[in-house]
Order: C-alpha cells, then sequence, then structure tokens
C-alpha cells in the first residue's frame, strides 16, 4: 500500500542536520533538514555538540557514533519518482523511515515502507515489525515474500530511490549488506543507507537554569522555581541548591546552603539520566563542560 500520495511537509520533528564532503551529501542534507544544513568544517564531533545535531550526512560508513548517520549512493533528487523504506526488525529501521518520509515531504513524491521476508515462518514476526515502524510514523506499509534481494529490488522498481538501514539487525539487512551490496549500489534510482545512534544529552540541550552562590537566600527564593537548582559562580558549577533550605533560613547565603555539584555531560546517553532526572524532580538537570563550566541544562 501507497503511504502517502503527496504529503505536505516531511516528519514533523525538527531535525538539525550537519553533513561533509562527498557526492549527494549536500544534497540529501539539505532534502531532509528543518532550515539550512551545516558543513563540517573542522572536527565533526565538536561540530555535533555545539549545533546539536539530529544527523550526519557524510560519504561512507565509519565508526563515528555520536549521532544518526545517512550514507548517500549516487543520489540525484531529481531522478527518483517515489521513495521505498526498506524497514524491519533491525536498530536503523526507525530512522530509515523517518528519513523516508522526510525526503518524501521536500521532494513531493510518494513513500512506501517495505518489509521483505524469507520464509513462511517469518512472516510473522515481519508482520510485527512493519506495523510497528507504520504506527511510529503514522504510515501504512507493504509485506512482500521474496527469494533473494534481486526480487526486493524489482518489487521496489527502477523509478523508486531505496532508504535503508545498516547491517547489523534483521535478516533482510544482514543479506542486503552481504552478497547484495553489489545490487544496493546499482540501485537505478539510488540508495540511502542509515543507521541510527542512541540518543544523547547534547540533542536536547536548553538554556542553563542557575542561581548565584553570594545571593541571599530571601533573593533566590524569588527566582528558585524547581525542587533543586543549580549554583554557579564565575561560570562554574559549584553546588546544587535545594529550594526547601531558602525557607528556612532566609538571611543566608546560597554558597551556605548548597550541596555538592552534580550534572551531566553532553555526550551522556538520554537514557542514563533516569537518577538525575527523579533526583531533580522533573526539573532542569545541569550539564557541564570538562572543565565544570555550566553549558545548559536538560529536561526529562
Amino acid at each position: 500500500m501507497i503511504a502517502n500520495s503527496r504529503p505536505e511537509s516531511g516528519h514533523s520533528r525538527a531535525r538539525r542536520v550537519v553533513f561533509t564532503r562527498g557526492a549527494g551529501c549536500y544534497e540529501l542534507a539539505t532534502a531532509v533538514a528543518t532550515g539550512d544544513p551545516i558543513r563540517v568544517v573542522g572536527d565533526l564531533r565538536d561540530t555535533c555538540l555545539d549545533v546539536g545535531a539530529d544527523l550526519v550526512v557524510a560519504r561512507k560508513l565509519s565508526s563515528f557514533a555520536l549521532t544518526n548517520l545517512a550514507i548517500p549512493h549516487q543520489f540525484d533528487p531529481a531522478k527518483p519518482r517515489r521513495i521505498v523504506a526498506l524497514v524491519g526488525s533491525g536498530p536503523h529501521s526507525l530512522l530509515a523511515a523517518e528519513i523516508a518520509l522526510a525526503l518524501s515531504g521536500s521532494m513531493r513524491i510518494p513513500t512506501e515502507l517495505v518489509t521483505a521476508y524469507f520464509e513462511d515462518t517469518e512472516r510473522a514476526e515481519a508482520t510485527r515489525a512493519l506495523e510497528t515502524i507504520a504506527a511510529e510514523v503514522g504510515l501504512e506499509g507493504t509485506l512482500v515474500r521474496v527469494d533473494d534481494v534481486g526480487d526486493l529490488i524489482k518489487h521496489a522498481g527502477d523509478d523508486a530511490l531505496l532508504v535503508l538501514g545498516a547491517a547489523g539487525g534483521s535478516l533482510l539487512q544482514r543479506t542486503f549488506f552481504g552478497a547484495g551490496a553489489r545490487l544496493r549500489a546499482r540501485a537505478p534510482s539510488g540508495a540511502i543507507v542509515v543507521r541510527a545512534a542512541p540518543d544523547r544529552v547534547f540533542r536536547h540541550l536548553r538554556e542553563p537554569v542557575y542561581v548565584g552562590a553570594r545571593l541571599k537566600a530571601s533573593d533566590a527564593a524569588r527566582l528558585v522555581r524547581h525542587p533543586l537548582v543549580a549554583v554557579v559562580e564565575d561560570g562554574l558549577l559549584v553546588g546544587l541548591l535545594d529550594r526547601s533550605s531558602l525557607v528556612r533560613a532566609p538571611g543566608a547565603i546560597v554558597e551556605d546552603l548548597m550541596g555538592e555539584p552534580l550534572s551531566a555531560s553532553r555526550e551522556d546517553l538520554m537514557s542514563d539520566l533516569e537518577g538525575l532526572l527523579e533526583l531533580f524532580g522533573g526539573g532542569p538537570v545541569p550539564v557541564t563542560d570538562r572543565e565544570g563550566r555550566l553549558i545548559g541544562s536538560v529536561m526529562g
């Protein structure tokens, strides 16, 4: 089933994209970015951290795992007439579907989700995988039984841009990136390979929330709105202030009431912050750089 005929826009979530040199990288970055993509001039890691990148478009897969990757192969946005996202149970399928949907919006062509299976015993698992991805992106999809990867490319058609996850997950992905790699390279209307990365703090960085260490408790009480707040002196995180202590000692100075500092770093996994988020009671968790400077905050 064709998922959407001519969508008005791509995926609704804003996407901050950086790109490196390479054939099709600028074109793909422009097609999937919300706003203008950013060219990497210096260090790739620093660029991603500084701009809060959601996606890196590069000329080849590498060990870089700080953020999501997309690799164009013979990508020409004027050539495809539709987009086929090959999805399954692998770890990168959701990203493939999201990128396909974003491209569909910017290129004004329809997109389709396709999940293939090779044996009848795989049908139930393939159906579950397709339904999960389709529900996440708000689309429907097609389930296809194939004998080999060549059958899958025939199903997609010569006019389809293929979007698929990198090897490492489903049977479909492993097969496609094994002997089928040559077929991928010869996809008539190009292919995009994506690899998802774990979500990290820098992608969710907000303005820092803090009070000064030399502030009077009575003044701080009028500013603090959360149970726990960062205390800063000369740009450095020096402690944490429990709001309840301000009520008990209104004549004190903040530095006399604060506890030991705790913070997250920009490269921490969001999945590892459960304890800190609970400690801060849903309030902003301070984020510091390697020197202990407060550079922002993150919410759960």
